[in-house]
């Protein structure tokens, strides 16, 4: 029987964990249906096993069962004995493959249960059957991968009148949704809710949920675990109106973008209305004195003074006002608008002829220039700037050079003009976050946390940043001519992208709902633009796609077109990236006669199609995860073909016919192949080398492999995961410099010439016995012989420990090696 105990802790807590992880790696597959007999008086008990499909019976035996956690396992439903389980108070259920709806039942009729922890279960579905269970008091939900979930959720808060505690992680939109003002009254209810969502960290300010201020009870953690109990002290014996709490909490919490978003802008109201309030100036816009806003708004009969407010005054907030400063002016009722508010209304009312609709040819000027990235049209952009205003897209712009642009003068001018023209809400936010574009770093962190504000457009924010600092010698990872928004959803591009000229490179990755009908006819008008990538989309790819025939790479996987054959007018394309998009007709490729890259994976092809052997300028072929049951001799007809890869599919027989060209690689795993015949490709090459850099035979059917009769030129070989008993010697008269034969059954290693020298070398998951002296007198950078039976371990490896640093790293567990120092390894 095997020992388990390198498994189990029993503590003297009556705490029980049975983790696989403190044994040997994949050793543990299931429990002894009597482990649980010998720990009658277990309170608490984890049951961590990865493989384990079934719960022991005998866990039903612990009478005294209180806490239970079952992870990280292949338990598909709780069984129907968990009901036995009368005294547990408490259980956490973290199963991928678990239907943990279907269980829910069960758990309702255990009448001591009052917590419960779900996690990661199968399929994107609300547990609903929560609801059957009446006496909870706390409960985790940690899924982040559902969507839409808040009416499910106030309907189960208000299934469980005994609930407490609520720990829930949700989608980003359903975290702001479940935080609005109407659901307040509900969440009240509970003791404590922590609520979040993955990126939560980095929240846009405009969006903070203010409506949390007119709670009276609950905690909630994290992002206001201090702040709201400290704000509840301070309006404990007031009776504030919801909006003046959420006001005030606003101030509480210096956001003053999320304040613009609460309150109207009063003043425009106002003056719409040709009402006169007085204003009461808590604070200015930067750049304005009293006495410029009094000359702006005099044509309304508006003006600010320092005189006692009253119900007729509109008190002007901005970041450093405090909740002291406001709450005495909010007893006299006075309205509140903040700075940027205030400065929409001087902006709009005064003459800024750029703002105005007819000005389209002037903007069209300032675009010019901007996107041209010369100082000296920098300057002149800024003096039409001066007097005319700046629309969304140049406070942008502006932003930009204000935050990015190495040169003190011209980044200190473009400050300048944006505190007059732009947010202040987003100058305070750059400023609190101390966020330099000055330099390199975690740039794409730093650009998230910034275009997560409203005030700037944020497409065109990375668009001129990339061009800025593509120019910066201090910032080397960003390239001015390519421009990326990877994983970034639903995104519509703006017409102003036809400015920048410069970008050939556009890549839309991943980028869901991306809105590729509008960009399209964008691109079309922009000749420069010669690769776009919009692999992972999941979107449909409309007919004009055809007009982009400037286009020298084109990636869409994993996306449909409207119309098969609508690609057949990129006669330019050089790279085609057609994964998985599942077409019936592929006769258009035969007008891409210039590819030099095709990537058909993932398109259940049964043949590769016709007009591919007409590709005469083809370099790259990718056919993996298809059902193709051999690689076609047809091939042979492209001159210039120096990458297969036919990976996983059906394939049975070896290509032999490859043998006399050079490829640098030969990708042929998770197929079928059962035998390598070295005669055939000596034949086939006439004697000449076999000239393939990279050969990879992982996952077929092998049961030997050798590489006789014919000299070998490959520097990569994979043959891992195969049936090898034997690694034979004429392997390593190849110059290999990484080598994969892991998880296969071979016992011994062979001769390879001393010197030799090794990136990767593994062999983990075998039956080796001994580290071999030939392997002493090798370099190896990166190896791997765990999971063997090596109890010995060559003396040579202690004479050549010099200048063996790397073999700190190398990989050595679970061999039936004793622990410490085994020729210069530690173990």
């Amino acid at each position: 029987m095997k020992d388990l105990s390198k498994f189990i802790r029993y503590g003297d807590q009556k705490d029980l964990q049975i983790w696989d992880k403190w044994g040997e790696k994949d050793e543990l597959d299931e429990l002894p249906d009597d482990i649980f007999l010998q720990y009658p008086n277990a309170e608490e008990v984890g049951i961590h096993v990865t493989k384990m499909t079934v719960l022991p019976n005998s866990l039903y035996s612990l009478k005294n069962l209180k806490f239970l956690n079952i992870s990280s396992n292949k338990i598909k439903t709780l069984p129907a004995e968990i009901i036995q389980l009368q005294q547990l108070e408490s259980i956490r259920l973290n199963i991928s493959s678990m239907d943990v709806n279907k269980g829910l039942p069960l758990l309702a009729q255990l009448p001591a249960l009052r917590s419960i922890n779900l996690s990661n279960w199968r399929g994107k579905a609300f547990p609903g059957n929560l609801q059957l269970l009446k006496h909870l008091t706390q409960l985790t939900i940690a899924k982040d991968k559902m969507t839409g979930l808040v009416p499910e959720i106030l309907a189960l808060l208000t299934a469980l009148p005994d609930l407490q505690e609520l720990d829930i992680t949700v989608s980003e939109d359903d975290y702001y949704l479940l935080l609005s003002l109407q659901h307040m009254p509900l969440l009240d209810k509970l003791r404590k809710i922590d609520i979040g969502y993955d990126g939560l960290w980095r929240a846009a300010p405009h969006r903070t949920p203010l409506c949390l201020a007119t709670t009276r009870q609950v905690q909630i953690h994290d992002a206001f675990k201090e702040t709201l109990p400290q704000f509840r002290l301070k309006v404990k014996d007031k009776n504030y109106s919801d909006l003046h709490l959420q006001l005030l909490f606003g101030i509480h919490l210096k956001v003053v973008p999320a304040i613009t978003e609460l309150l109207p802008n009063q003043l425009a109201n106002a003056i719409a209305a040709q009402q006169h309030p007085r204003l009461y100036l808590l604070a200015r816009p930067k750049g304005e004195s009293q006495k410029s806003i009094n000359e702006k708004l005099e044509q309304y009969g508006i003006s600010a003074s320092n005189k006692q407010p009253d119900s007729n005054t509109i008190v002007v907030i901005g970041a450093g006002t405090t909740m002291e400063d406001l709450m005495p002016l909010l007893d006299t009722g006075c309205q509140v608008i903040t700075t940027d508010q205030l400065k929409d209304v001087l902006i709009n009312k005064d003459d800024h002829w750029l703002l105005q609709d007819d000005n389209e040819a002037a903007n069209t000027q300032l675009m010019r220039l901007f996107t041209s990235n010369d100082p000296d049209n920098y300057q002149l952009a800024f003096e039409i700037i001066e007097t005319g205003g700046a629309n969304k897209i140049i406070q942008t712009l502006l932003a930009v050079v204000m935050l990015a642009h190495p040169d003190k003068t011209i980044h200190k001018k473009a400050e300048k003009l944006y505190d007059k023209y732009g947010s202040q809400a987003f100058r305070q936010q750059v400023k609190s976050s101390r966020i330099s574009l000055r330099v390199g770093g975690n740039v794409s962190s730093k650009l998230q946390r910034i275009v997560s504000n409203k005030d700037v457009d944020e497409v065109m924010f990375r668009l001129m940043y990339q061009l800025v600092a593509g120019s910066n010698s201090n910032i080397s990872k960003v390239k001015a001519d390519s421009f990326s928004m990877k994983g970034i959803e639903n995104i519509t591009l703006p017409p102003e992208i036809a400015f920048f000229t410069q970008i050939a490179d556009w890549d839309f990755e991943n980028c869901k709902g991306f809105d590729i009908a509008t960009a399209i006819p964008i691109f079309a008008e922009m000749p420069g633009v010669k690769h776009l990538r919009l692999n992972g989309c999941h979107i449909e790819i409309p007919a004009s796609i055809g007009t982009l025939t400037q286009l020298h790479t084109l990636q869409i996987a994993h996306n449909t077109l409207a119309v098969e054959d609508s690609l057949q007018s990129l006669v330019h394309l050089k790279s085609l990236d057609a994964t998985g998009i599942k077409l019936k007709n592929w006769d258009w490729l035969r007008s891409l006669k210039n590819l030099m890259g095709l990537m058909l994976s993932n398109n259940q092809l049964t043949a590769i199609p016709e007009a591919v052997f007409d590709m005469q300028q083809l370099i790259l072929l990718e056919a993996r995860n298809n059902k193709l049951t051999a690689v076609p001799e047809a091939l042979a007809q492209l001159p210039k073909l120096d990458q297969l890869d036919f990976s996983s599919n059906q394939i049975t027989a070896f290509p032999y016919f490859l043998g006399k060209y050079k490829l640098s690689e030969l990708l042929l795993r998770s197929n079928k192949i059962q035998e390598v015949d070295t005669r055939q490709l000596a034949t086939v090459s006439g004697g000449q080398p076999i000239a393939w850099e990279k050969l990879n035979l992982s996952r077929n059917e092998l049961s030997s492999f050798d590489m006789t009769h014919c000299e070998f030129t490959t520097r990569v070989l994979d043959i891992s995961h195969n049936q090898l008993t034997e690694l034979h010697p004429s392997i390593f008269n190849a110059p290999l410099t990484d080598f994969y034969g892991h998880h296969n059954q071979i016992s011994e290693l062979p001769p390879i010439d001393s010197g030799s020298r090794f990136g990767d070398f593994w062999m983990q998951n075998n039956r080796l016995t001994e580290l071999p002296v030939q392997i002493a007198h090798i370099f190896i950078n990166n190896a791997d012989f765990s999971n063997n039976q090596i109890s010995r371990i060559h003396p040579d490896f202690d004479s050549q420990a010099a200048g063996s640093y790397s073999r700190w790293y190398w990989k050595m567990q679970n061999n039936p090696l004793p622990p410490g120092k085994n020729g210069s390894f530690f173990i």
